[in-house]
């Protein structure tokens, strides 16, 4: 039986990329525009492109927020993309402060432009982490590999989660992180060739 995975389409992102790179390593996919859509699921994607705030009032006013802190409870397996990874956290400052869904303690911060680097950081990156065998969702994935990036802000954890890097504006940013069953990436797996398709399939096949 194939797996069936949940992807939370709040308009805020390309969500039939990610939907058609899913398919294309054999999967189920329900595209829920609310949570009742999402009985039975096996895992779930948060996806998104765009602002904090708005993607925050979007899944308020959808019903998502509850039902994703009691998805998180059940010790299901959740992945955050680029915006939806940074709405796992405490806050985002993001023209306001806005109230995040605080499932990983910390902030989403801009990122500030340097003499050597624009904002938004836009294109490939490698990644690099000594705790990189640790990821769940890097099984098979080199240290360097390179992902696409399309970002303007990125987290900050005050708690100790597992994370991958990226050099970026003469800093350490943050790529990607786990924290038992919470999983995010600031990059587009689905843009990202074979290695997103790599790390898409890892996180497919997570054991519950």
């Amino acid at each position: 039986m194939k797996p069936l995975i949940g992807l939370i389409d709040c308009g805020a992102g390309n969500i039939f990329s990610v939907e058609n790179a899913l398919r294309g390593i054999d999967c189920d996919v329900i595209v829920a525009t609310n949570p009742e859509m999402l009985v039975g699921i096996d895992k779930l994607i948060l996806p998104g492109v765009g602002a904090f705030p708005d993607g925050m009032e979007k899944l308020n006013s959808l019903g998502f927020s509850n039902y994703l802190g009691e998805y998180v409870n059940s010790g299901k397996h959740l992945l955050g993309i680029c915006l939806g990874m940074q709405l796992l956290l405490s806050i985002g400052k993001e023209g306001q402060t806005t109230k995040g869904l605080d499932f990983i303690s910390g902030s989403v911060e801009p990122l500030r432009p340097t003499n050597n680097y624009r904002v938004p950081h836009i294109g490939w990156n490698n990644i690099y982490s000594k705790e990189i065998k640790k990821l769940s969702l890097f099984d098979g994935i080199e240290q360097g590999s390179s992902f696409y990036f399309v970002h303007s802000y990125h987290v900050v954890p005050s708690e100790d989660v597992q994370v991958v890097y990226i050099n970026y504006c003469d800093q350490n940013i943050v790529a990607a992180y786990q924290k038992d069953n919470l999983h995010g990436v600031q990059f587009h797996p689905e843009k990202s060739q074979k290695v997103g398709i790599r790390l898409l399939r890892n996180f497919v096949e997570l054991e519950a």
